[in-house]
């Protein structure tokens, strides 16, 4: 008997890529495409036939960060920028098709490819649903052993990989490898973890690095070359990037107290998990219940909690509703190009952290299902409109109106 996958429940939908040229890849020429920012200039490399692409996944954004003044913003990751569920489920059936079978173990970047990081990973669970795990790597620690590495770039640079028993008994066996990333622009995050990774798998032949864009360009096989096993990378476009930063450009992040105590679960992705298709009926139960009083939604997760809200979406969808996905983020973004509002306020995890949502006003008109995996609620300013709220730790699965 053939296991269902998670997301063999869905039925599928026209491709939201068709007519756009497909990436060729490893092929450079000396197409420039210059983007001139406030923080400097962001040339692209990449072929005239992927342009299209290009604009159908991507739009440039400024970070306010004084270590990297540019944030490329996806159109279909459903993170900074409300999107259509069964396009970003399309996106992860596209990723996985193209990884080979073995016993593998998926690790999602947070805070911003976890649903991405997951939803591949279901996705390649639809074919081979055993021998398989994914874990997520995460800004919270929790009272496990932990594998810990750096993204230096980044507002918040630490990240914590919990090593439950389960997951070290798993990468003992693991021969690939698979870190799921938003992008790829310089690879050093990725190295990092697979360095460390690499101690607690004997068995590891292969890594394939996942992402919806990868910016190596010519400096790929060189990167590639410096992981600890065979690395290849599989993206839905493939190009170059450099950034020359304008030495005038000042910026600082923002101002922030040190992090109180957090009040993250253990959570399955943060710990570790193997295919979860069983949550699915809790999630069907309430999007009939969200169908019988709304024709149009807006689900947001909260941080790193992305996946099982994008399931209730993606549910909704299904039943008809008009509904758009995205998430609250620790990430701040100056207001410039796409980004037209940002608004603040603290996390919902009780550490005293900002936190950001933009665009707000382009889904006013729509309800938001907040959904989170902690009991706190009303974090968000009034300026979001209406909304409903959801502990997905609690079963069964309740909406509270703010």
């Amino acid at each position: 008997m053939v296991k269902r996958g998670l997301f063999s429940l869905f039925c599928s939908k026209p491709s939201l890529f068709e007519g756009v040229s497909a990436p060729r890849w490893g092929e450079f020429v000396t197409a420039n495409h210059h983007l001139h920012l406030p923080s400097g200039c962001l040339c692209l490399n990449l072929l005239e036939a992927q342009k299209p692409l290009l604009e159908a996944l991507l739009h440039i954004g400024l970070r306010q960060n004084p270590k990297r003044g540019f944030l490329l913003i996806s159109r279909i990751l459903g993170k900074h920028l409300p999107v259509q569920p069964r396009q970003m489920l399309e996106s992860y059936r596209l990723l996985a098709s193209q990884l080979s079978n073995a016993t593998t173990t998926f690790i999602g970047m947070a805070e911003t490819a976890t649903a991405l990081g997951q939803g591949v990973f279901e996705a390649y669970a639809e074919r081979q649903p055993s021998d398989v795990r994914y874990i997520s790597t995460t800004r919270y620690p929790l009272d496990f052993p932990t594998l810990t590495f750096e993204e230096t770039h980044s507002h918040a640079p630490s990240h914590y990989l919990h090593l439950t028993p389960e997951n070290k008994a798993f990468f003992l066996k693991t021969t690939r490898l698979v870190l799921v990333d938003d992008e790829i622009s310089t690879g050093q995050t990725l190295l990092r973890l697979a360095r460390v990774f690499s101690q607690f798998a004997p068995k590891l032949e292969q890594i394939d690095l996942v992402s919806l864009t990868d910016f190596l360009g010519t400096q790929r096989q060189a990167v590639l070359a410096q992981f600890p096993v065979p690395t290849h990378s599989v993206a839905l476009l493939k190009a170059g990037l450099e950034f020359v930063p304008d030495p005038k450009w000042r910026v600082c992040l923002p101002s922030s107290q040190p992090p109180l105590p957090h009040t993250a679960p253990h959570g399955l992705a943060r710990v570790g998990c193997a295919p979860q298709g069983f949550v699915l009926p809790h999630i069907n139960a309430l999007a009939n219940k969200i169908a019988a009083r709304e024709k149009a939604v807006q689900v947001l997760g909260t941080g790193e909690f992305q996946f099982e809200p994008f399931l209730l979406a993606l549910a909704l969808e299904q039943l008809g509703i008009e509904v758009y996905f995205r998430a609250t983020t620790r990430s701040p973004i100056l207001e410039h190009g796409v980004i037209q509002q940002r608004l603040e306020f603290l996390d919902n995890y009780e550490q005293g952290l900002t936190n950001y949502l933009y665009n707000h006003l382009m889904l006013a008109h729509m309800p938001t299902i907040v959904c989170t995996e902690t009991p706190n609620f009303g974090f968000l300013p009034p300026e979001i409109g209406m909304v409903y709220y959801c502990d997905f730790t609690k079963l069964p699965l309740k909406l509270v109106e703010a």
